[in-house]
């Protein structure tokens, strides 16, 4: 199940230090893929800019200055940042009136090879 995909970009944006230290160990050492962490939405607007390349977002919803739904709204309609709204985003613990610009969601605590299945079916690997 692990290996059958090319390695991808991730762009994890959560607060959580535990769900950093898992995605690593699974996506980062296991499956070879690039993971760039940050901990806020706003950070996750300038990693963005930063790693262009980057191939799926997951993001926790949250609540700080920019949650979730709004960090999805932002690259989904706002032209200043088109150039990313056909990334794939996989939300974790929105709500489900504001689930719309997500491509899939997970509900915490996650399940890793529920999120490797993710990423073959969107990637077709």
């Amino acid at each position: 199940m692990f290996e059958k995909m090319k390695p991808k970009k991730i762009l994890l944006i959560d607060d959580d230090e535990a769900i950093h230290k898992a995605m690593d160990l699974i996506f980062g050492k296991v499956c070879q893929h690039t993971i760039v962490y940050v901990s806020s939405r706003e950070q996750g607007l300038v990693a963005l800019a930063k790693n262009p390349d980057t191939d799926v977002i997951l993001c926790d919803y949250n609540r700080d200055n920019m949650n979730g739904y709004d960090f999805t709204k932002q690259i989904r309609t706002n032209r200043g940042y088109s150039r990313y709204s056909q990334i794939p985003i996989i939300g974790i613990d929105f709500p489900e009136s504001q689930r719309e610009f997500l491509t899939r969601h997970r509900q915490k605590p996650l399940d890793y090879k529920t999120l490797v299945k993710d990423l073959e079916e969107i990637f077709g690997g």
